[in-house]
């Protein structure tokens, strides 16, 4: 599915998103699919990074000839949706803390920061990017919509 590029305001709310719906191992589809169903392993969701071409993934291994790969996709979508079952402030901050934490250790070594200097200037996103990330991330929060749903903002 396409998502917004890099630049966008909303790519960071949107990498925490995917944090909570599969992109860590302590995610939604690993608590649904994997710890409750025991339907797979492998469960887990992804944010491309590419140029101008990114976009939002969800896979995992379900075995046919048990569960039926219908049945596996239908508890992949189900773990996801957060208008249905919105984040409370626990699972959010839990959240935010991994990836907090997350992006410094991935930032420990001289070829990973020398990485990601060069994924921001190639994305165009600014100076501040690295140094301003995990308060971004941090600021992030769950709020009622218009209609009473919660979503990520």
């Amino acid at each position: 599915m396409p998502v917004p590029n890099p630049t966008s305001p909303d790519a960071i709310p949107l990498a925490v998103t995917n944090a909570l719906l599969g992109g860590s191992f302590g995610s939604r589809i690993t608590s649904n699919i994997r710890e409750q169903k025991g339907y797979t392993y492998s469960p887990r969701s992804e944010l491309s990074r590419r140029y101008r071409d990114a976009y939002w993934a969800e896979s995992a291994d379900c075995n046919d000839a048990i569960h039926g790969s219908h049945r596996c996709r239908k508890f992949l979508l189900k773990s996801i949706v957060l208008s249905k079952e919105p984040p409370a402030d626990a699972e959010l901050k839990g959240i935010q803390r991994y990836m907090s934490g997350l992006f410094v250790i991935q930032n420990s070594s001289r070829s990973a920061l020398i990485a990601q200097l060069r994924y921001v200037d190639f994305q165009g996103l600014g100076e501040d990017y690295l140094s301003t990330y995990v308060q971004k991330i941090n600021a992030v929060t769950a709020r009622r919509g218009a209609q009473g749903n919660r979503g990520i903002h």
